[in-house]
C-alpha cells in the first residue's frame, strides 16, 4: 500500500485571503487540485488541515481528514501529524497550495523509494542547480517518522530539517522534465500572482 499526505494546515499569510480556497478557471480549489493529482497515485489520502478547521470541498470519497494539535506548528508537525495517520510503507508528501502536480512525476518519486530498500526518501532535482524540492517527496514511513521526531525535538520546525536527516536519492531533472516539461509540478501558490497560466488545467495523468 502507498499512502499520501497533503499539508493544507498554513494560513496563507502572503495570499492575503486562504488560498487553498482559491478557484481555479474550473471551478475547483486550489486544494482540489492538490488533493486530486495526489489521490490519482495512491491507495491511501490523508489530508491535514488547521485546528478546529471544516472538511475543505472538493475531497474525494474515503479521504482520511485529520487536524493539527495546534495552530500555526508549521508543516513538519502536519507532516508528523499524517505520519501517525498513514498506513502506507511509502508515503508521497504534496503542499495543498500545489495544484498542478503530475502524477507521472509523483509516480517516479514513489518507485524511486521503493526500487532500493536502502533509500528512506526521493526529492526531484531543481534545474540548474545542486538543490532538491522539499514538496512534493516520498518517503519511507518509519523513517520518516523517526526524522521528524528528531527535528523536532532538536527545535528545527522545517520540512527540510527532517529530510536532511534521511538518506535521499534525487531524481534527475532530466528525467523528471521529460514528463512534465514546463516544470508545474514545484508550482505552489504562494501569492495571486502565481495562479496566472494556470488555465487549461488537465486531469492527473
Amino acid at each position: 500500500m502507498t499512502s499520501a499526505i497533503v499539508l493544507a494546515g498554513g494560513r496563507s499569510r502572503r495570499f492575503g485571503t486562504d488560498k487553498l480556497k482559491a478557484r481555479l478557471p474550473d471551478g475547483r480549489t486550489v486544494l482540489a487540485h492538490a488533493v486530486a493529482g495526489a489521490a490519482a497515485v495512491v491507495d491511501e489520502l490523508v489530508v491535514v488541515i488547521a485546528p478546529g478547521a471544516d472538511r475543505p470541498n472538493g475531497l474525494p470519497e474515503g479521504a482520511v481528514l485529520v487536524h493539527d494539535p495546534e495552530p500555526d506548528e508549521g508543516p513538519l508537525t502536519g507532516l508528523a501529524t499524517g505520519l501517525e495517520t498513514v498506513s502506507g510503507e511509502i508515503v508521497l508528501v504534496v503542499g495543498g497550495d500545489m495544484p498542478a502536480l503530475e502524477a507521472s512525476v509523483l509516480r517516479l518519486l514513489i518507485a524511486a523509494v521503493a526500487k532500493d530498500s536502502k533509500v528512506e526518501g526521493a526529492r526531484l532535482e531543481v534545474d540548474g542547480s545542486t538543490s532538491a524540492s522539499v514538496l512534493p517527496c516520498a518517503l519511507r514511513r518509519k523513517a520518516a517518522r523517526r526524522a521528524c521526531g528528531e527535528a523536532l525535538a532538536a527545535g528545527d520546525r522545517r520540512l527540510r530539517g527532517a529530510l536532511e536527516r534521511l538518506a535521499t536519492t534525487v531524481v534527475p531533472a532530466a528525467e523528471w522534465r521529460a514528463l512534465d516539461p514546463s516544470g508545474r509540478t514545484l508550482l505552489d501558490i504562494d501569492r495571486p500572482a502565481d495562479l496566472a497560466g494556470l488555465e487549461g488545467r488537465d486531469e492527473p495523468r
